[in-house]
């Protein structure tokens, strides 16, 4: 409900999409969006990361992120919030008065450095009872990133182009805690793990071994 969620004090908003039919459920989203008010919109994921000149030129894309934005949007809504442009700002693609402008893309960000995610922010409960066929018999079940990338370079894939053929992982034990944070503060029965590589260092397998008999576990 928009009339819930976008009021004078929203400084932007954030739509991610792979490439497909997710699009175009964000340019409805984004639509309605500015319909109820004039707002910068800020696209990421897979489809504006890997192809940003395309997607910045669309009318309802004000801006975008090209590769991870945990650190740039949030330079975005700071820069938004003061008033100032985005010239300063890795990875991101603009527009000013008409002009298309771009920066240059910074480093990845360090995966260890990042604070928990907010859970409390989200109704989990809405997504962690969806039925998937992967975790058959499993009636609670959420996701967990133990790391990105991949460094092979397989034509098929987007990590060469988003990764840059590069692999990096949180540490085991931080996984770990995380997961036995989820599974008591939401009473799970499976842990789908979400991972481009998940076996490319066997020591790390440690996660798994972990929690395979305790939880159905799958990636």
């Amino acid at each position: 409900d928009l009339d819930a969620e976008i009021d004078d004090s929203t400084i932007c908003v954030g739509i991610s999409s792979m490439t497909g039919w997710q699009i175009l459920s964000g340019l409805k989203f984004a639509g309605l969006v500015k319909k109820k008010r004039d707002i910068p919109i800020v696209w990421g994921g897979l489809h504006a990361s890997m192809l940003p000149d395309q997607t910045i030129k669309h009318a309802l894309v004000d801006a975008l992120v090209r590769g991870e934005g945990e650190d740039s949007f949030l330079k975005i809504v700071s820069a938004l919030k003061s008033g100032q442009d985005f010239a300063n700002i890795p990875n991101v693609w603009w527009k000013k008065n008409s002009r298309i402008c771009s920066n240059t893309e910074e480093k990845f960000v360090n995966l260890n450095s990042l604070p928990s995610l907010p859970y409390q922010l989200l109704n989990y409960e809405k997504y962690i009872g969806i039925k998937r066929s992967s975790h058959p018999g499993c009636k609670r079940i959420m996701d967990v990133q133990t790391d990105r990338g991949c460094p092979h370079r397989c034509g098929f894939c987007y990590n060469i182009n988003i990764n840059r053929c590069k692999w990096r992982s949180f540490d085991a034990s931080r996984v770990i805690d995380e997961i036995d944070y989820l599974v008591k503060k939401f009473s799970l029965d499976g842990i789908n793990f979400i991972s481009d590589n998940f076996c490319l260092i066997l020591s790390r397998s440690i996660i798994k071994q972990r929690f395979s008999q305790a939880y159905k576990c799958h990636n």
